[in-house]
C-alpha cells in the first residue's frame, strides 16, 4: 500500500468547511405540530385552525388508522409494514393520498359523528 506525501495532499484553509458539515442555520424554526397531525391537517381530517393537544391528535390519529375503508385501502397499496410510528405516518398518507374527494369527505363524517367502522380482523 503506498501512502501519499504529506505535500501530495490537498490542504484546505482553515476556517472552510463543507456544507454537509455546517450546523443547521440558528433561524430555523422548532416545528410545533406533531408529524400525525400534520398529515391530518393536510388532507383536511382536523382543520388548519384548531389546536390540538398531542393527546387529542392522536386519538384522531389512532381512529384514521382503524377505520375500515382506510385498511381496505391500504392493503391494496401493499405498503411494506414495517414497525415504528415514523413509518405509520408515511402509509397513512400513502394511503390518504389515494383517496377520492368523496372517500375523505365520508370518512370527515365518519369520525365527526364518532360512528368510524373499526377494523375487525377475520378469525
Amino acid at each position: 500500500m503506498r501512502h501519499r506525501k504529506p505535500e501530495q495532499r490537498q490542504q484546505r484553509p482553515f476556517g472552510q468547511r463543507d456544507i454537509a458539515t455546517q450546523p443547521i442555520a440558528a433561524e430555523r424554526k422548532l416545528e410545533t405540530v406533531t408529524g400525525f397531525e400534520r398529515v391530518l391537517r393536510r388532507f383536511g381530517i382536523v382543520d388548519r385552525d384548531t389546536n390540538l393537544s398531542k393527546h387529542a391528535a392522536w386519538s384522531e390519529f389512532s381512529k384514521v388508522m382503524q377505520d375500515s375503508e382506510v385498511r381496505r385501502v391500504r392493503k391494496t397499496l401493499e405498503l411494506q409494514q414495517r414497525g415504528g410510528l415514523f413509518s405509520q405516518i408515511c402509509e397513512l398518507e400513502a394511503t390518504l393520498a389515494h383517496f377520492t374527494p368523496q372517500q375523505l369527505a365520508r370518512l370527515r363524517l365518519r369520525l365527526v359523528s364518532n360512528d368510524f367502522r373499526m377494523y375487525t380482523p377475520a378469525e
